[in-house]
C-alpha cells in the first residue's frame, strides 16, 4: 500500500473516449522507488477515479485539485495483480471557466 499526496490539473476535452486531459504532480510518496506518474495517467481514461469536481466542468474548463491518494494491489484466484486507487481527500484550489464564444 502506498499513500501520499499529488497536485492534479484537470482540464475537460470535447471527447468520447477520452473525456478529460489530467496532469498529475506528485508531491509526496511513500515509497521513493515507484513512479506515480505513469497510474496518474491512466486517470483520464476513466479507469482511475477522479475528484468529484471535475465531473461537473464543462468542455474547456480547467480544475486544479489537492489531493491525497491511496494505491493498493489486489491478486486474484488466479495470481493476477491489479491496481486500485483511492483518493482519500480532496479540495478544489483554483477553478478557471473557459470562455464562451
Amino acid at each position: 500500500m502506498i499513500k501520499g499526496k499529488a497536485l492534479l490539473v484537470i482540464e475537460k476535452l470535447d471527447s468520447k473516449y477520452a473525456p478529460f486531459d489530467v496532469k498529475a504532480y506528485v508531491q509526496s510518496c511513500s515509497s521513493p522507488e515507484y513512479d506515480m506518474r505513469e497510474d496518474f495517467s491512466l486517470m483520464e481514461t476513466d479507469t482511475l477515479p477522479l475528484p468529484k469536481a471535475a465531473y461537473k466542468l464543462n468542455v474547456g474548463d480547467r480544475l486544479w485539485v489537492s489531493v491525497v491518494y491511496q494505491l493498493k494491489w489486489y491478486t486474484d484466484y488466479w495470481g493476477e495483480t491489479d491496481a486500485k486507487m483511492y483518493l482519500l481527500k480532496e479540495r478544489v484550489l483554483k477553478r478557471r471557466i473557459a470562455r464562451r464564444k
